[in-house]
Order: structure tokens, then C-alpha cells, then sequence
């Protein structure tokens, strides 16, 4: 990544405290930015490359949620607990909390979930070390 900066030394020289800060937190947005940007890239581009990725242009987000769960690797720990996480941009989750699931989109999630812990767990039981 590159970003490009300049530093003033009458800051330094007159110790402006304020002015350095701001340029410190200007310097990080744009690297954080421009690295952002990159991680969705390579995480697209990798989930497209081993058939991850899923198109729900058109669906109902909760209904595409759900479909997407329904073909994705899951693990848990020892107290059932996941940390699969959907990302979305900022836009899109705001709508989203105006549009909340209807109950039985929930009751889908939550038993798709839970299906998916008895089949993680089930698998668990099964494996042998050689």
C-alpha cells in the first residue's frame, strides 16, 4: 500500500501536538482504507476461487442468509458457541435493521444453526487418531 504524506517540521519545531495528531489519524485512515479495501478484494477473490461465494442479487436478504448457511463449513467450541459472521457494507446494515427478519426467517436461522451443531459435533464423535 502506499500513502502519500506530508509532515510539516514547524510542527515538531513549535510542538504542536494537535496538528501531529491529526496528521497521524489522517495517515492511518487512508492506509486502513486502502487496506480494507484490499482484504474484501482477496477474501472476493478467494471465495469465488474454491466456490464460496453466492450471488443473491434479487432475494430477500434473509432468505439468501439462510441459503448461504445452509452450504457453509461450520465449527463450534465446547459451549456450542460459533463465530461465523456475515459482512456487509454499512449501507446495507442499516437497511437491514429497518427490514429485520420475519419470525420465521429467525426460527429458520436458529434451526439451521442448530442442525449445523449437531452435525459439527456428530462428525467430532466420529473422527479416530491413528
Amino acid at each position: 500500500h502506499r500513502v502519500d504524506v506530508v509532515l510539516e517540521l514547524d510542527w515538531y519545531r513549535k510542538t504542536d501536538v494537535e496538528a501531529l495528531t491529526t496528521f497521524l489519524y489522517e495517515v492511518w485512515e487512508k492506509f486502513s482504507s486502502q487496506a480494507k479495501k484490499t482484504l474484501f478484494e482477496t477474501i472476493s477473490l478467494t471465495t469465488e476461487a474454491v466456490g464460496n461465494s453466492f450471488n443473491a442479487a434479487g432475494k430477500n436478504f434473509w432468505d439468501a442468509r439462510l441459503e448461504m448457511l445452509k452450504g457453509l463449513h461450520m465449527s463450534f467450541d465446547e459451549n456450542g458457541n460459533h463465530n461465523t459472521q456475515f459482512v456487509v457494507h454499512p449501507d446495507t446494515a442499516r437497511k437491514l435493521e429497518e427490514n429485520p427478519p420475519t419470525a420465521e426467517q429467525q426460527k429458520q436461522w436458529e434451526d439451521a444453526i442448530k442442525a449445523k451443531r449437531e452435525e459439527y459435533y456428530a462428525k467430532k464423535r466420529t473422527r479416530r487418531l491413528s
